[in-house]
């Protein structure tokens, strides 16, 4: 299968080389031609839960010089997503399936304004990886992922896609209720990641304290009762503790939203927490807590240069 991944991070890159692995023909997009320089010169090693091993990738910033693929899976953050997909949509041909592997809300609408939505597949992992270094990804943990048809269809090609994934050593399930799983991992992010971006700590931290718990929970409550305002079946306290296991599972690991503000670059707060208090209004329910701790994650990033 002609794979195209359209940023090469943690998710994109891990990914990337098991489909490589496997016989895959695939094609790294990058944002620019020195990222995509690097790739081809280094190519991509994995360490971690399946060993180590390095794979040489083809990689460019124009798709164009690539032709059109069969895949494109999308891995950027999410307030990238309408950039890039326009910036390598000549990777879209008549018959290319796009789907997202991202955080947050808004990537399915904002891939269907690019490239149209009867193209576009949603997708969630719960795969553990960080970046340790240029063209080094470590592959903390397997995890869940799903595929699914916006539309709450059970379609041939999300079934094609989640073989092809689980053939790679991916393990996917194509499923009908691709928006509530979508909304169930923004709600597990919403407790973990911003609170662990504000008090600086690896997230096995937060089920540890009275008070952190009681932060966590408000905030997967109130992310469950929009997606409930929205008809999404989502069950408060199953989530509020799916939440603290997920915490408790990869205790030693570090949010990408603390990674983010650690290296002082833009996080995904308004996708996440911020995203949630916006679909709140437009319920007209409340979300305070994810309000409160969207604005202290942009008051942490604006004021890097000023600690003392």
């Amino acid at each position: 299968m002609r794979v195209a991944i359209v940023g090469p991070g943690a998710i994109g890159c891990t990914i990337g080389a098991y489909l490589v692995l496997a016989d895959n023909q695939v094609t790294f997009l990058a944002r620019d031609e020195a990222r995509a320089h690097r790739l081809r010169r280094s190519g991509i090693r994995v360490e971690g839960v399946r060993g180590s091993f390095r794979v040489p990738v083809a990689a460019t910033a124009d798709a164009g010089r690539a032709g059109s693929f069969q895949l494109v899976l999308v891995c950027v953050k999410a307030y990238d997503t309408a950039a890039a997909m326009a910036q390598h949509a000549a990777a879209v041909g008549p018959t290319t399936i796009v789907a997202t592997f991202q955080n947050g809300l808004g990537n399915v609408e904002a891939l269907a304004g690019v490239v149209g939505e009867g193209r576009v597949l949603g997708g969630t992992t719960a795969m553990g990886a960080n970046v340790v270094g240029p063209g080094r990804v470590h592959h903390a943990g397997a995890g869940e992922t799903f595929v699914g048809e916006p539309s709450g269809e059970l379609s041939g090609r999300a079934e094609h896609i989640a073989r092809q994934l689980t053939a790679a050593g991916v393990e996917t399930r194509a499923v009908r209720d691709i928006r509530a799983r979508l909304w169930s991992k923004v709600a597990v992010n919403c407790g973990i990641n911003a609170l662990t971006a504000i008090l600086r700590v690896r997230n096995g931290v937060l089920p540890r304290h009275a008070e952190t718990l009681a932060v966590m929970d408000s905030a997967v409550r109130e992310a469950v009762a929009v997606a409930r305002a929205r008809g999404l079946p989502l069950e408060a306290e199953t989530m509020v503790e799916r939440t603290r296991e997920v915490a408790r599972r990869t205790a030693d690991n570090v949010s990408s939203m603390l990674a983010d503000v650690r290296a002082r670059r833009r996080s995904e707060i308004a996708e996440i927490n911020g995203a949630v208090a916006a679909a709140a209004r437009e319920a007209g329910l409340s979300a305070p807590v994810n309000e409160t701790l969207a604005f202290l994650v942009c008051a942490v990033e604006a004021t890097a240069s000023e600690r003392v």
